[in-house]
Protein backbone atom coordinates (compact mmCIF):
# COMPACT_ATOMS: atom_id res chain seq x y z
CA UNK A 1 0.00 0.00 0.00
CA UNK A 2 1.07 3.69 -1.11
CA UNK A 3 0.63 6.13 2.00
CA UNK A 4 1.96 9.73 1.21
CA UNK A 5 1.73 12.55 -0.26
CA UNK A 6 2.92 14.00 -3.91
CA UNK A 7 4.98 17.46 -4.40
CA UNK A 8 1.73 19.13 -5.07
CA UNK A 9 0.14 17.74 -1.74
CA UNK A 10 -2.44 15.60 -3.59
CA UNK A 11 -2.95 12.80 -1.26
CA UNK A 12 -2.43 9.25 -3.18
CA UNK A 13 -6.34 7.23 -3.19
CA UNK A 14 -4.93 4.77 -0.44
CA UNK A 15 -3.28 7.67 1.58
CA UNK A 16 -3.53 8.74 4.89
CA UNK A 17 -6.36 10.99 4.85
CA UNK A 18 -8.34 8.11 3.28
CA UNK A 19 -8.24 6.04 6.68
CA UNK A 20 -11.16 6.72 8.96
CA UNK A 21 -10.09 8.76 11.81
CA UNK A 22 -7.58 10.52 11.19
CA UNK A 23 -6.96 14.23 11.15
CA UNK A 24 -6.31 16.76 7.74
CA UNK A 25 -2.65 17.02 9.58
CA UNK A 26 -1.99 13.31 8.74
CA UNK A 27 -2.58 14.09 4.98
CA UNK A 28 0.18 16.25 4.99
CA UNK A 29 2.88 14.53 6.46
CA UNK A 30 5.34 13.88 3.62
CA UNK A 31 9.13 13.12 3.45
CA UNK A 32 9.49 15.40 0.27
CA UNK A 33 7.35 18.51 2.05
CA UNK A 34 9.88 17.74 4.89
CA UNK A 35 13.17 17.82 2.50
CA UNK A 36 11.85 20.58 0.43
CA UNK A 37 11.45 22.66 3.83
CA UNK A 38 14.95 21.88 4.98
CA UNK A 39 16.36 22.81 1.29
CA UNK A 40 14.30 26.11 1.60
CA UNK A 41 16.18 27.18 5.60
CA UNK A 42 19.80 25.91 4.38
CA UNK A 43 19.28 29.23 1.65
CA UNK A 44 19.79 31.99 4.55
CA UNK A 45 22.66 32.51 6.92
CA UNK A 46 20.94 31.60 10.09
CA UNK A 47 23.42 33.14 12.61
CA UNK A 48 21.40 34.30 16.01
CA UNK A 49 20.40 37.55 15.57
CA UNK A 50 21.24 38.01 11.80
CA UNK A 51 18.95 38.62 8.53
CA UNK A 52 19.41 35.03 7.37
CA UNK A 53 17.46 34.12 10.95
CA UNK A 54 15.00 36.63 10.23
CA UNK A 55 14.56 35.14 7.18
CA UNK A 56 13.85 31.85 7.87
CA UNK A 57 11.69 32.08 11.01
CA UNK A 58 9.23 34.46 8.40
CA UNK A 59 9.80 31.27 6.10
CA UNK A 60 8.30 29.15 8.50
CA UNK A 61 5.73 31.43 9.60
CA UNK A 62 4.44 31.66 6.06
CA UNK A 63 4.42 27.85 5.41
CA UNK A 64 2.37 27.40 9.16
CA UNK A 65 -0.49 29.65 7.65
CA UNK A 66 -0.57 27.86 4.93
CA UNK A 67 -1.52 24.93 6.69
CA UNK A 68 -5.08 26.68 9.05
CA UNK A 69 -5.60 29.93 10.61
CA UNK A 70 -3.42 32.32 11.63
CA UNK A 71 -2.21 31.31 14.89
CA UNK A 72 1.17 31.60 14.29
CA UNK A 73 2.95 34.90 15.88
CA UNK A 74 6.65 35.53 15.86
CA UNK A 75 8.30 37.49 18.39
CA UNK A 76 11.95 39.81 18.28
CA UNK A 77 13.69 40.43 21.21
CA UNK A 78 16.64 42.44 21.81
CA UNK A 79 19.73 41.31 20.42
CA UNK A 80 22.71 43.60 21.32
CA UNK A 81 25.12 41.55 23.23
CA UNK A 82 24.02 43.34 26.71
CA UNK A 83 20.33 42.08 27.27
CA UNK A 84 20.65 38.53 29.56
CA UNK A 85 17.71 36.25 28.66
CA UNK A 86 17.74 33.98 31.68
CA UNK A 87 21.99 33.32 31.97
CA UNK A 88 22.76 33.64 28.50
CA UNK A 89 24.05 36.68 27.06
CA UNK A 90 22.43 37.79 23.83
CA UNK A 91 24.27 37.72 20.78
CA UNK A 92 24.48 40.80 18.81
CA UNK A 93 23.00 41.35 15.43
CA UNK A 94 25.20 40.43 12.56
CA UNK A 95 24.75 41.24 8.90
CA UNK A 96 26.95 42.15 6.46
CA UNK A 97 26.49 43.73 3.18
CA UNK A 98 30.57 43.79 1.85
CA UNK A 99 33.00 41.81 2.29
CA UNK A 100 36.51 41.12 0.75
CA UNK A 101 38.70 37.73 0.41
CA UNK A 102 42.39 37.66 0.10
CA UNK A 103 44.22 35.06 -1.06
CA UNK A 104 47.38 34.15 1.53
CA UNK A 105 49.22 31.50 -0.35
CA UNK A 106 51.16 31.08 -2.19
CA UNK A 107 51.33 34.57 -2.00
CA UNK A 108 49.26 37.43 -0.44
CA UNK A 109 46.60 39.30 -2.96
CA UNK A 110 43.30 40.46 -3.13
Amino acid sequence: MHVGASRDKTIHQDGPANRKGNSPLSAEISGVIAKDTVTELARYHRVQASPGFSQAAEYIASKAKEYGPNRCRSKRFPADGQKTYYTLKSTPGLGSRTGELWETEPRRRR
